[in-house]
């Protein structure tokens, strides 16, 4: 990776995942993911790259362990504005790193943590940072093990920071009916966020009025998903009537 650097001193965007493609039957763990030395020489990279915008380390088995040594090359890092973290083994310390670094970037725009082993201990320390951060629009956490009250901290933080959210996927984790109502509060203050995809929880039905309520106060949200909650297929209908009639509204089309 040093070579690679050293040597396209221009490159914007990079996509690494570490393995060995056709093993087969000789399938071997120590021949995938990121090792330790791997990290180590990354991060090192990092603090010296001048135009990579975007990376992306998808798959690489990255740990809390290997997410703080990364985390130090990207504290130094001045041009990474998009980061992919996903399908890896991130859990409370590393998302608590991944916080730090949060805390002090003024050019990320973009944070990919899908997939991986995210609970409350860990969505605290990210929700906290995005009560200070004032450059993220897109963040998800799609497939994490975000419980109620993980989903309700991180909504009531947002709400504090008046946040520039864009786009937030909270798909496929166990959000239910606190999160719902810290959402539904969220959503009636914020006027930056436009697509919301919390398809994939435990939201029951008894909170379909509540949500409504808060789509109808907000004309920004353009796109939502809800699938496979606990709604009927009317709420469900509803819900993406409001934010249909929303979608026509900003490009100017009769409903």
């Amino acid at each position: 990776m040093q070579i690679a650097f050293k040597y396209l001193p221009n490159l914007t965007n990079l996509t690494l995942t570490f393995g060995a493609k056709h093993v087969g039957m000789q399938y071997e763990r120590p021949l995938f993911g990121m090792k330790m030395s791997d990290a180590k020489t990354f991060a090192q990279c990092l603090r010296n790259t001048h135009q990579l915008t975007y990376l992306a380390l998808p798959g690489n088995l990255i740990d809390d362990d290997l997410a703080g040594i990364l985390q130090k090359g990207l504290m130094i890092n001045k041009t990474i504005t998009q980061l992919d973290l996903s399908h890896n083994k991130i859990g409370e310390r590393g998302a608590r790193k991944i916080a730090k670094f949060l805390l002090q970037s003024q050019i990320l725009t973009h944070l990919n943590l899908e997939d991986n082993l995210i609970d409350y201990g860990g969505s605290r320390f990210i929700a906290s940072a995005l009560k200070v951060n004032k450059s993220l629009k897109h963040i998800s956490l799609k497939l994490n093990r975000l419980d109620d009250k993980a989903g309700s901290k991180l909504c009531n933080d947002l709400e504090q920071n008046k946040s520039v959210i864009e786009s937030l996927n909270l798909s496929s984790n166990l959000l239910a009916n606190m999160f719902c109502e810290s959402l539904s509060m969220y959503l009636k203050v914020n006027e930056s966020i436009k697509k919301l995809d919390v398809s994939c929880n435990e939201i029951e039905e008894s909170n379909a009025a509540t949500l409504k309520d808060s789509l109808d106060g907000n004309p920004n949200i353009v796109e939502i998903q809800v699938r496979n909650n606990h709604f009927t297929e009317d709420t469900q209908n509803e819900i993406n009537e409001i934010v249909t009639k929303n979608y026509l509204k900003n490009k100017n089309i009769t409903y």
